[in-house]
């Protein structure tokens, strides 16, 4: 993005919750581009009125909010492999972007997107450089190998819905429609981890009428606690959620409610 980039307006937020690097200016009146980066992919979001896009981009379309209730169009790229910037890379080829210089149509292949289980990147948080481990990466593969081993079919990572939300795997078990969200517990807790993955969860299934789940899953890295469990008992049983809470232990899977029980 720098590279293809001819003005000075750019460079690196320091936010709390994700690192952003923006390029341009709205108060000038530009096509405003953001990057907003997290553990398992980046989003590039590029505000410009939808009359200006190309009708075969118009799935990555969305209505956002402003302060004082007034709406704005955005458009939004997630990015996680290598393939996705190729879509990225042909929206700025047939799309006039302020101060950017539309790239080549091959220039996409020059970039690898590393999603192996060791690789790590650097955040900058505070103004610091943070080393950050992709096990993101390492918990949805075994998971996913988990599922295979099971005999559970249709399994999607990374499965973007209709609404554009990102849902981390989904799959079939017998006749129902599962969504599951991962979440790693590295340097945080359980607690908020499963706290985490819930307000995801359910944002998928009950912000958008588009898609729903017979089950949702929230899947974590570390052994879960009777609290834990009791937690999700209580939003089973008072709230009626089709939840089950899923963990890793000992190179495996374990789940509440098990298996058999959920209805």
């Amino acid at each position: 993005m720098v590279e293809n980039y001819s003005g000075s307006n750019h460079g690196f937020i320091n936010k709390k919750a994700y690192p952003e690097y923006r390029f341009n200016s709205e108060g000038r009146g530009e096509i405003y581009v953001s990057m907003r980066a997290s553990q398992n992919h980046t989003v590039v979001r590029i505000r410009m009125d939808s009359t200006l896009v190309r009708v075969d981009f118009l799935d990555y379309r969305k209505i956002i909010a402003k302060r004082g209730g007034k709406r704005r169009d955005v458009i939004d790229f997630v990015v996680s492999k290598t393939s996705d910037l190729k879509i990225l890379s042909d929206f700025f080829i047939y799309h006039k972007i302020h101060n950017f210089t539309p790239p080549s149509p091959d220039s996409w292949r020059n970039f690898n997107i590393n999603s192996t289980d060791n690789y790590k990147t650097i955040r900058l948080q505070n103004g610091q450089e943070v080393e950050v481990t992709h096990s993101h990466s390492l918990l949805s593969k075994n998971f996913i190998k988990w599922l295979q081993k099971k005999g559970y079919d249709n399994i999607e990572d990374e499965c973007i819905l209709a609404n554009l939300d990102r849902i981390d795997v989904r799959f079939r078990l017998k006749e129902k429609h599962i969504f599951s969200e991962l979440k790693t517990v590295s340097g945080s807790s359980t607690k908020r981890a499963i706290r985490e993955a819930l307000g995801q969860i359910l944002d998928y299934q009950y912000y958008d009428d588009s898609e729903k789940a017979d089950e949702l899953w929230i899947v974590i890295n570390d052994e879960c606690s009777e609290s834990d469990v009791s937690f999700i008992n209580k939003l089973i049983n008072i709230h009626h959620l089709p939840l089950r809470l899923v963990w890793e232990k000992n190179q495996g899977f374990a789940c509440f409610p098990d298996l058999q029980d959920l209805k």
